[in-house]
């Protein structure tokens, strides 16, 4: 089973497509993937989301629904987050 680290920066690629989103839906599509993330990118995924809606990338319609369904992955365990505080 693959692991694979996603920083905000490369999971947001995933929601609203950037360059780099074909890889990143790439390795989250991998039958088994194992798909982490850290605490901070809860807040940082909102944070970009929100900078897109005042920079007109989409409106605040499209930023509570991609907001959501980050929500969802997130809930139901599509991504595994971790505490970086405690990773050696």
């Amino acid at each position: 089973m693959a692991r694979s680290f996603f920083d905000t920066s490369a999971l947001v690629k995933h929601y609203h497509p950037e360059s780099g989103a074909t890889t990143v839906d790439r390795l989250i599509g991998e039958p088994g993937a194992e798909l982490v993330i850290s605490r901070l990118t809860l807040v940082e995924t909102a944070s970009v989301f929100a900078i897109k809606v005042r920079t007109g990338a989409f409106d605040a319609g499209g930023f509570a629904l991609l907001h959501g369904l980050f929500a969802f992955d997130v809930a139901r365990k599509g991504l595994s987050v971790i505490n970086p505080e405690l990773v050696p």
